[in-house]
């Protein structure tokens, strides 16, 4: 069964260079590896960052971690790795109210079968300081993230090597906000929009 953090708790999961790992091989109900309610702080503190949160294959939307309505999670260090959903968000899905943001560690090759091959944010808030968004895969839009009806900020880090089937091979952006600063976005792949998709959003740099 998926680990649960509790609306009000404050939890700081240490991976400390080992694997949390669902195990799961097949698609299944609630097949993710977590699910935040309250708020989650990822760190590792191994000596070569190898810890990673890993093994979820959910038959709905969110691989690795479900953010809730009000729940936060902040990855530091570590890595969310090849996890799989058979909706959207191969890692990460936060719900509307739910927000996520990430200043280190890895997000690499999960995927999905909908939007959003590393990370689906409906009506939440995402924001990037630092870390790598690298080589996910969604077959339809988003090979990195989707962004729909909510907020979108990359201030720092690499958003690099993912792909989508469809639409905006590192991003996907609809009827949402999106801001730039100094964050990388490389070689994603795409049938259209390669780099990123926009549509019905705004768009603005950060000096």
């Amino acid at each position: 069964s998926p680990l649960i953090v509790p609306q009000n708790a404050s939890i700081t999961l240490d991976l400390a260079g080992h694997a949390l790992d669902r195990g799961l091989r097949d698609e299944t109900n609630e097949g993710y590896v977590m699910k935040v309610r309250g708020k989650l702080t990822v760190i590792d503190s191994g000596a070569k960052n190898r810890g990673r949160i890993t093994g979820g294959y959910n038959s709905g939307d969110g691989g690795a971690i479900v953010v809730e309505k009000n729940g936060t999670l902040s990855l530091e260090g570590g890595s969310l790795y090849g996890n799989r959903s058979s909706g959207n968000g191969g890692a990460v899905y936060a719900h509307s109210g739910g927000s996520f943001d990430m200043s280190g560690g890895r997000i690499e090759k999960n995927s999905c079968d909908g939007n959003g091959g590393g990370i689906c944010i409906k009506g939440g808030a995402f924001e990037l300081y630092g870390g790598e968004i690298r080589d996910n895969v969604s077959e339809e839009n988003g090979g990195a993230i989707v962004d729909v009806h909510g907020e979108v900020v990359l201030l720092d880090g690499t958003v690099a090597g993912n792909t989508a089937g469809n639409t905006g091979g590192g991003l996907y952006v609809i009827q949402g906000t999106l801001e730039m600063g100094g964050a990388s976005v490389e070689d994603n792949r795409a049938l259209y929009g390669g780099g990123a998709y926009l549509s019905k959003s705004s768009f603005s740099m950060r000096d």
